[in-house]
């Protein structure tokens, strides 16, 4: 199974996951916790769901990383409201207004995040 990482970074254990990432190498209890705890969510289409952040392939995707201001802006409408959904957004219906939600959501980012239950 898959799952998309909510608004809080998610550690394995091995690598850090920012929101938005997708992770497809844990096991489906763990899948299942993370996603009844709210740290994540089932895509109701992975191929759509990746389509919508310009990914093409679930295979050549271990886990997206959290973007930059800059990589968010260079992304073009449809995904920049993908991304925005994905992270629990309702994306404003012009560039300027999901650029600066983007921009205010990275200031409100604690990177320590909730403890997650992984191991360290």
């Amino acid at each position: 199974m898959t799952i998309i990482v909510g608004k809080f970074p998610i550690d394995d254990g091995t690598e850090v996951y920012g929101p938005g990432s997708v992770l497809s190498h844990l096991g489906s209890t763990e899948e299942r916790r993370l996603v009844a705890d709210g740290y994540a969510t089932f895509p109701v289409d992975v191929e759509t769901a990746q389509e919508g952040i310009g990914l093409s392939e679930l295979e050549d995707v271990q886990a997206l990383p959290l973007l930059s201001l800059e990589e968010f802006e260079e992304l073009k409408s449809d995904p920049q409201k993908e991304y925005l959904s994905e992270l629990g957004l309702e994306p404003a219906t012009n560039e300027p207004g999901r650029v600066k939600q983007y921009a205010e959501y990275l200031d409100t980012i604690d990177t320590d995040g909730p403890d997650t239950g992984l191991p360290e």
